[in-house]
């Protein structure tokens, strides 16, 4: 039986990757309402309808435009409608604040788009074949997780600032997962000179970083704990109430 080679499997593992992480996607917004994902609660968040759309956008306009010759846009409006502020990319609606006055598309259109995208994409991964293709593929699935990030702190801010104080998502935990009730542990780290950054991976044909991880570079660092969980709700908030915020030997 033949073996797979090196660039069949790197092509196998993109398509796994992109199919993960567009999944969390859609997961992360499966919770919410239409009416939810309207929501832009500040000036520095988006609705996550938005989120959901430029994030699609994103892929159909680095790489299946420039790379995918047959491939035929969802509709040209989105071409506009969704950037945010990639002018190399194409013109954008300059005013983020009008981002939540878009109830048209609907979100109906807008998960049509993203299965439109990800129909396209499947084909165009089936065979890259271009260095600078897969570049920009892995390019797209961080700045896709980036906006995972953004879609979970916009849409706390958004339910937060409702009167009712709406959850996210109703689960119940056990003991073993609810942080408060587990005893920390502290672990001592010996400071000194040590190196930080991203260091290339020539083996990963995946590997990435952003520009601000880069280059590899040493600094010296004082001796210092790390918890061994997590920090919870509780303990932020006893750090504020014994105003640590405003101390500066934290």
């Amino acid at each position: 039986m033949a073996q797979p080679t090196t660039e069949s499997v790197a092509v196998s593992t993109l398509l796994s990757k992109y199919r993960a992480i567009r999944t969390v996607t859609s997961a992360l917004a499966a919770p919410m309402s239409a009416e939810d994902q309207m929501i832009q609660s500040c000036p520095e968040a988006s609705p996550m309808k938005w989120h959901q759309a430029h994030t699609t956008w994103f892929f159909q306009t680095s790489v299946l435009r420039p790379f995918s010759p047959g491939y035929k846009p969802f509709s040209e409006d989105f071409r506009r409608l969704f950037n945010s502020y990639y002018n190399s990319l194409g013109d954008a609606i300059p005013d983020k604040a009008s981002r939540p006055c878009l109830s048209r598309p609907s979100l109906d259109e807008v998960l049509a788009f993203r299965r439109h995208v990800d129909d396209a994409m499947a084909t165009a991964l089936a065979d890259p074949g271009d260095g600078e293709l897969e570049r920009r593929i892995v390019l797209d699935l961080n700045h896709e997780q980036q906006h995972q990030e953004l879609m979970l702190t916009d849409i706390k801010h958004a339910l937060f600032s409702n009167p009712f104080r709406p959850a996210y998502c109703r689960t119940s935990l056990t003991r073993e997962q609810g942080s408060e009730s587990t005893e920390n542990t502290w672990h001592d780290i010996r400071g000194g000179l040590v190196e930080i950054g991203h260091s290339p991976d020539l083996t990963d044909a995946i590997d990435f970083c952003f520009d601000n991880e880069s280059p590899p570079h040493k600094v010296y660092l004082e001796n210092f704990r790390i918890s061994g969980r997590g920090v919870t709700c509780r303990e932020y908030l006893n750090f504020m109430a014994y105003d640590g915020y405003a101390r500066p030997e934290f």
